[in-house]
């Protein structure tokens, strides 16, 4: 990723601070099991951005980060497509 210091340094910080609202949502609040999952799931997508912001893309030559991001968010549109109502 060809991006300055200061854009991943602000975009690293918005992925931390993403991440650790999900994992403290999943620790500190009382959800249900499938919320949990779900906060537990964003919050290892944001630390698989995090990876990639600072990295970059060129970093992670075979792709484990792209690769469990994209499955990561199939996952979670799964979730989404398959609730009721």
């Amino acid at each position: 990723m060809h991006t300055t210091v200061w854009a991943r340094a602000a975009l690293g910080g918005v992925f931390a601070l993403a991440g650790l609202y999900c994992v403290a949502r999943c620790l500190l609040l009382p959800h249900a099991v499938a919320a949990r999952l779900a906060d537990a799931g964003h919050a290892a997508m944001c630390a698989l951005m995090l990876g990639m912001v600072t990295i970059g893309v060129t970093g992670d030559r075979w792709g484990v980060l792209l690769t469990a991001f994209a499955v990561g968010a199939g996952w979670q549109l799964t979730r989404v497509v398959s609730a009721p109502g």
